[in-house]
């Protein structure tokens, strides 16, 4: 004869196997979730496109990274005096195609009416910069947008 308390103990066990069961089977679809948000795009209003701003493989300038750096200072175009020391830090962001091109470059945070001379001077040395390798999702070559910070500084 059981009693109340092995009823109570042998339901209490059931509804523990069913907890854990519930739990097991909501834990593998928030995995599963979590994973299709990793492939999120969104629209980017400047380039008119949607965007990645993580992939699989992001994309890389041909020669890396010291090379994009090197071929950009060199193709900034400001006059300052030679008595400045100019140093400075921009944030800019861009979008790296499909193709590899770089499009919609612009100074992070900031509209472009509001962008200094030296800002404006960096923007174009980045649209030179048109050697880039796409990034790749699933395989496949897709539009990534990229935010770099980069430090300038000349002392003479």
């Amino acid at each position: 004869m059981k009693t109340i308390g092995t009823i109570g103990q042998e339901l209490l066990s059931k509804i523990s196997r069913f907890c854990l069961i519930f739990i097991i089977i909501t834990s593998v679809f928030s995995c599963k979730s979590l994973e299709h948000k990793q492939e999120y795009t969104q629209y980017d209003k400047i380039t008119r496109k949607n965007v990645y701003m993580v992939v699989e493989e992001m994309p890389q300038y041909k020669g890396g990274e010291a090379v994009f750096l090197k071929e950009l200072v060199n193709n900034i175009q400001y006059a300052y005096s030679e008595n400045d020391n100019l140093q400075t830090r921009v944030q800019v962001q861009f979008v790296i195609d499909q193709n590899g091109h770089l499009i919609g470059a612009r100074i992070f945070g900031k509209e472009s009416d509001a962008s200094s001379d030296f800002e404006k001077a960096v923007l174009k040395a980045l649209n030179l910069t048109n050697d880039w390798q796409a990034g790749r999702q699933n395989g496949k070559p897709v539009n990534v947008l990229l935010t770099k910070t980069i430090n300038i500084c000349t002392n003479n």
